[in-house]
C-alpha cells in the first residue's frame, strides 16, 4: 500500500484467514466513508485487486467458504429527496443537524474481486445504516 493510503473499517477476513477485504482511505483522519476497497492475499502480503465504486462502502462480508464476498453500498440521495423540505427536516436543518437519506445496494463479488451481481435493496431511507454478516 502506498504511504499516503491505509486499510480501515469496514473490513473482513475470510474464515481460512487467507484473504482480506478492506476499505481504503487516504492516510489522514476521515469522517466520510470510502468508495474504495481492496482484496488482499494475507499470506503473500499482496493486493489482488483494488476497486473504486460510485457509492460508499458501508459493510463487507466473506461467504463462509471464501469463494465470494458481499459489499453493502450506500448512496446519499438527500439532495434528490423531496422529503428534505418537510417541516421536520427544515427544523433539523435550522438546528444544524439535517436528516440524510440513503439508498442501499448489495453487490456480490468472486474472491478475485470480479463483480457477479448488484441489487438495489432499499431506497430513500432516512438516517440509514447497515451491516452484513454472511451466515452458513
Amino acid at each position: 500500500m502506498p504511504p499516503d493510503k491505509r486499510f480501515d473499517i469496514p473490513f473482513d477476513i475470510s474464515r481460512n484467514e487467507e484473504l482480506l477485504i478492506a476499505s481504503i482511505y487516504k492516510n489522514f483522519f476521515a469522517l466520510i466513508p470510502s468508495k474504495k476497497f481492496a482484496v488482499v492475499d494475507i499470506k503473500r502480503k499482496q493486493i489482488i485487486r483494488m476497486l473504486e465504486t460510485d457509492y460508499y462502502v458501508a459493510s463487507l462480508a466473506w461467504a463462509p467458504n471464501g469463494s465470494r464476498f458481499a459489499v453493502l453500498f450506500s448512496e446519499d440521495v438527500t439532495k434528490q429527496t423531496l422529503k428534505r423540505f418537510g417541516p421536520l427536516n427544515l427544523f433539523a436543518d435550522f438546528l444544524g443537524h439535517p436528516i440524510s437519506y440513503d439508498t442501499f445496494y448489495l453487490a456480490i463479488y468472486d474472491s478475485t474481486g470480479t463483480l457477479l451481481c448488484t441489487e438495489r435493496i432499499i431506497e430513500t431511507i432516512p438516517l440509514g445504516e447497515g451491516y452484513l454478516e454472511w451466515n452458513r
